[in-house]
């Protein structure tokens, strides 16, 4: 067994004692004394002496009925079990926002005393304890709201995960609050491009505050994006990164991988993954994309597109991060496509599981056209069959898939083209690179009688759907969703011709890497040097993404 938080953070020698170890009942700051992971049943005598000495100490915390109340401190008890107490202090307001710079906005803790405070729900009865504790509150100052750690315990509590999340209560540090902020309101929402419930931005917090190996999960991704920004070191990062790991190893491991769940692990890895995806292709050493293909492969599951809990969202969400690596170095997918469930591709569904089925039709165009195995004879035919599927996906969409808006001017470079939803224009993505790839490698050992057929050619079938796929990235504002196609506007854009076009496609990856840090370098350096282009050319003002 693990020595306890506090003494693990202070680097000091633990007796492993329970509840409390001895350093943690002598210390002078009354440090909870918590243990990650672990589950013990107390006696009978333990508990009854708990209970003597609370009731003790509200007896002796009550005051009397001449006594005044006693000034309190601008604190607020720990959020996570323990009696440790931290300022609560403002958020960085100089974070990016996903859509512009925000205001800063006050503190969950504090309120002026003008603001309307909703109740919230409370996990004890109301007789027992009054929600807001007004006792000493200056009317001219900010109101402070005391809540206990049932308070918030119940408000991560839900009907589906609730026997879960009675297993761990983690401490949650000032500093890890902000990296876990981060990852609520930007890095988690990146992960949801395909996901109407947002597992990853709602439902993974959820579960990562009482599991270790998500929660650190979390801030790894997050202080890793915050170090990019310029606002955290790169030792927190790997810090997070390095405790990630160490708890996940021991999970994975065959013996005690059926203890835990397949669901959390998944998830863990493709937050872990998405994280080292902030890496130029070069120094990628994409670990955890074989993680999770290791994880998937000794599950022996089927992963049908039209599972939409969180374990089939992670599964779907692996599958694309897979894709960016295929577009890349133009290899096939890293794992076998007989995991996935194609029996029913054409039924009617919900929209996000459309673009799942999107997603598996693009790995298979990736399979077909860069992996080796199949002949000449063989790769054509299976190419034939598979633009058949993908033609009835396109006819048997929805009517929500449709475009609401749809403009290309002769003075416009690309078309502009938007979309109800991020999951429909990342299913409009991957649909025309797939057509532009068939328009490729359909006609690859064809010959061509001259010339003039080369050109019609290479504009009907060819550079119309690449320009397609380019309009479709460019027009949408939604990180996440650039995110996936901004490796997808690279490849079909190697096939422009016009220095125009071209121009604009540079400009638009300059400006979407500016901004968010996403790593396109490896992209521009590649198509400056297929164009001739200098890095002159194409550094004019980034496009507001």
């Amino acid at each position: 067994m693990k020595s306890c938080i506090p003494c693990s953070k202070r680097h000091l020698k633990c007796d492993r004692r329970h509840p409390t170890c001895l350093r943690c009942e002598k210390s002078r700051s009354k440090t909870a004394c918590t243990y990650f992971g672990a589950r013990f049943r107390p006696s009978r005598l333990s508990i009854a002496a708990a209970s003597e000495r609370t009731a003790s100490e509200i007896t002796d915390s009550s005051p009397g009925p001449q006594s005044e109340p006693e000034p309190r401190a601008e604190t607020c008890s720990s959020p996570h079990g323990g009696s440790q107490r931290e300022s609560a202090a403002s958020q960085d307001p100089s974070i990016p926002r996903e859509n512009g710079d925000l205001p800063q906005s006050a503190s969950p803790l504090t309120a002026s005393h003008n603001d309307q405070i909703p109740s919230l729900p409370s996990a004890t009865p109301p007789d027992s304890r009054p929600l807001l504790n007004l006792a000493g509150h200056d009317s001219h100052g900010p109101l402070l709201i005391e809540y206990s750690p049932s308070d918030f315990l119940s408000l991560a509590y839900t009907e589906e995960h609730g026997p879960r999340l009675e297993s761990q209560k983690l401490h949650v540090s000032q500093g890890e609050a902000d990296f876990f902020q981060c990852y609520l309101e930007h890095a988690g929402v990146w992960l949801d491009v395909v996901s109407p419930a947002r597992l990853f931005s709602q439902t993974v917090p959820q579960l990562a505050l009482h599991n270790p190996v998500l929660y650190y999960s979390c801030l790894a991704y997050a202080a890793h994006v915050q170090y990019l920004w310029g606002r955290a070191d790169r030792a927190k990062a790997d810090y997070y990164h390095n405790e990630a790991i160490g708890l996940l190893i021991p999970l994975l491991d065959a013996k005690t991988q059926p203890q835990a769940s397949t669901e959390d692990l998944l998830a863990t890895i493709v937050i872990l993954r998405m994280s080292e995806q902030f890496s130029e292709p070069g120094e990628d050493a994409q670990c955890h994309l074989y993680g999770a293909f290791s994880l998937l492969t000794s599950s022996r599951a089927k992963w049908p597109p039209d599972r939409v809990d969180l374990k089939g969202t992670a599964f779907w969400t692996f599958v694309r991060q897979s894709l960016r690596i295929c577009f890349l170095f133009e290899q096939g997918c890293p794992f076998d496509l007989g995991i996935v469930d194609c029996s029913n591709l054409f039924a009617p569904a919900k929209d996000e599981v459309w673009t799942n089925r999107m997603t598996y039709l693009l790995a298979r165009t990736c399979n077909l056209c860069w992996s080796s195995g199949y002949d000449a004879d063989s790769r054509v035919a299976q190419l034939e069959a598979l633009e058949v599927d993908i033609n009835s996906w396109r006819e048997a969409l929805p009517d929500a898939f449709k475009a609401w808006y749809y403009r290309q001017t002769r003075s416009e470079t690309f078309p502009t083209i938007r979309y109800l939803s991020r999951w429909h224009v990342v299913a409009w993505q991957q649909y025309y690179t797939a057509k532009t790839m068939l328009a490729i490698y359909q006609h690859k050992t064809q010959l061509v009688d001259s010339y003039r057929d080369i050109s019609i050619h290479l504009n009907s079938t060819i550079l119309t759907p690449a320009r397609l796929t380019c309009g479709v990235v460019l027009s949408d504002t939604d990180v996440g969703s650039c995110i996936n196609g901004a490796h997808l506007a690279y490849w079909c854009g190697q096939f422009f011709t016009g220095r125009e076009e071209q121009i604009k496609l540079l400009e638009w990856l300059e400006g979407f890497m500016q901004k968010t840090k996403w790593p396109n370098k490896t992209c521009i350096m590649r198509l400056q040097k297929l164009w001739g282009i200098s890095d002159g050319q194409s550094t004019t003002s980034p496009p507001v993404v």
